[in-house]
C-alpha cells in the first residue's frame, strides 16, 4: 500500500510540474493601441487581421493610455503589439531632437535599428499615411487666395486670420516659431483656441488657416485641405506597427500578415476612416472589418464566425462607455445568451450609485443597448 501511494504521489506531482510548465508558456498574441481613434482603429485592424489569416489567438487591450504607457506594457510582456509612430518613436522613446530638415528616411531608420537594439521590437514599415502637422484652408477658398503650398501663404500671410491649438505655439522646433522663422509668415491675426474650436472657425471663415493633424476625420466633415509642407518644416509621423521579436520568433508567420498593409493606406484613407467612427459614429469593429473585406485583406469566408469576445473585452467595452475603469466597478455580473439567433453578452455592474446595463454583440463589440438608473436604497 505504501508503494501504491508512492507511485500515486509522483504522478500527482508529474501532473503538476505539468500543468505549471504550460501555464508559463504564452499562448496567442495581445495587441494593444493608444487612447484615441486612430491607434484604437489600427490595433483593431490588426487583430482582425491576425484572426482571419491565421490559427494565432488574439487578445484585444485596447485603448490601454499614451505612448509611455503601451511601450512600457509592451516591455513587460503585457501586450506584444500596439501601433506607433516614427516622429514619436524618434523623439520620446529614442530620445533625439525631433528638428525640422531630418528626412523620413532617416528617422525611420534610425527607429528600426535603435528600437531592435535597446527594445528588442521591431518596427515593420510603415503603412503609407503621415498624421504630422500641417495647415489647412477651406477648400472652396483654394483658388480665391492662390495657394496650394505654404510658401504660397507666406506671400499673402499679411491678409490671413491663424489659429492653432495652445500646444503648437509651445513646440521648439515645429511650432509657431517653426512656421514663422521658416516661411516668414507674418499673419494678420492670430489665435489660440482649442481643437475643437479650430475647425468650426475655419469652416464659418472666421480663420482663414488653421493648425491641424493630416489624417483628421474632421477634414473631411469641414471640407479643408492640407497646404504642402514645402520646406519640410513639420517631422514626419508615419504610422507602423511594432511588435515584440519574440513573439515574432514563436510565430514567424506573423512577419508576413503585419507586413500586409505596408504602403497600402495614405493620408486620405486614414481619414475616411476617423471619419467614419468619429464623425458617423459606426463602431471600430464594424469599420476596420468593412475595410479589410473591401480591399480585399480578408475575405468573409475567412472570418471565423466561432470566434466571440471574452466577458473581460466586453466588460472593458462596457466600463470605456461609462468612462469608468474596473476597479470602480462593483457588483458586477456577465452572461452570454442568444436573442435573435445574435448571440449577446448582458453587462450590469454599480458605479458611483448607479447601476449600468448593457447588451453588446459577442461577436462584434457592438453595443445593442445600454441603460443608468439610479439605484434603490433600501428602505429602513
Amino acid at each position: 500500500m505504501k508503494k501504491k501511494n508512492t507511485i500515486t504521489l509522483f504522478l500527482a506531482m508529474l501532473l503538476l510540474l505539468s500543468m505549471l510548465s504550460g501555464c508559463g508558456k504564452s499562448k496567442g498574441v495581445t495587441v494593444g493601441s493608444k487612447q484615441f481613434t486612430e491607434n484604437i482603429l489600427l490595433g483593431e485592424i490588426y487583430a482582425q487581421l491576425i484572426e482571419a489569416k491565421t490559427d494565432i489567438p488574439v487578445t484585444r487591450k485596447l485603448n490601454l493610455g499614451g505612448t509611455a504607457v503601451c511601450h512600457l506594457a509592451a516591455q513587460k510582456g503585457e501586450i506584444d503589439m500596439y501601433f506607433e509612430y516614427t516622429g514619436t518613436a524618434y523623439n520620446e522613446l529614442l530620445n533625439h531632437a525631433l528638428e525640422a530638415g531630418v528626412t523620413k528616411e532617416e528617422i525611420l531608420a534610425v527607429c528600426q535599428k535603435e528600437l531592435n537594439e535597446n527594445s528588442q521590437m521591431t518596427l515593420f514599415d510603415p503603412l503609407g499615411f503621415n498624421n504630422t502637422y500641417a495647415v489647412a484652408v477651406k477648400t472652396s477658398r483654394l483658388e480665391e487666395l492662390g495657394v496650394e503650398t505654404l510658401s504660397d501663404l507666406s506671400t499673402i500671410s499679411d491678409q490671413i486670420k491663424f489659429g492653432a491649438g495652445h500646444a503648437f505655439y509651445t513646440r521648439l522646433h515645429d511650432g509657431y516659431n517653426g512656421l514663422v522663422d521658416t516661411y516668414g509668415m507674418k499673419f494678420k491675426e492670430t489665435l489660440k483656441m482649442d481643437t475643437s474650436l479650430l475647425y468650426e472657425a475655419a469652416h464659418t471663415e472666421d480663420l482663414d488657416a488653421i493648425i491641424v493633424f493630416t489624417t483628421d476625420g474632421l477634414l473631411k466633415k469641414y471640407d479643408l485641405t492640407c497646404l504642402v509642407d514645402d520646406k519640410t518644416l513639420f517631422p514626419p509621423y508615419e504610422g507602423a506597427i511594432l511588435c515584440r521579436n519574440d513573439v515574432l520568433e514563436r510565430y514567424p508567420e506573423l512577419r508576413d500578415e503585419l507586413n500586409t498593409l505596408a504602403g497600402k493606406i495614405d493620408d486620405e484613407t486614414m481619414q475616411m476612416l476617423n471619419y467614419q467612427v468619429d464623425i458617423e459614429n459606426r463602431s471600430v469593429e464594424e469599420v476596420a472589418k468593412e475595410f479589410l473585406i473591401s480591399n480585399g485583406y480578408i475575405s468573409i469566408t475567412d472570418q471565423d464566425n466561432s470566434k466571440i469576445y471574452t466577458e473581460q473585452e466586453v466588460l472593458d467595452i462596457a466600463y470605456k462607455e461609462a468612462g469608468i475603469n474596473s476597479s470602480q466597478a462593483s457588483e458586477i455580473e456577465v452572461e452570454l445568451k442568444t436573442k435573435d439567433s445574435v448571440e449577446v453578452y448582458e453587462i450590469e455592474f454599480d458605479y458611483d450609485g448607479y447601476e449600468y446595463d448593457y447588451v453588446i454583440n459577442a461577436k462584434t463589440g457592438e453595443i445593442l443597448s445600454k441603460s443608468r438608473e439610479k439605484e434603490e436604497l433600501p428602505t429602513t
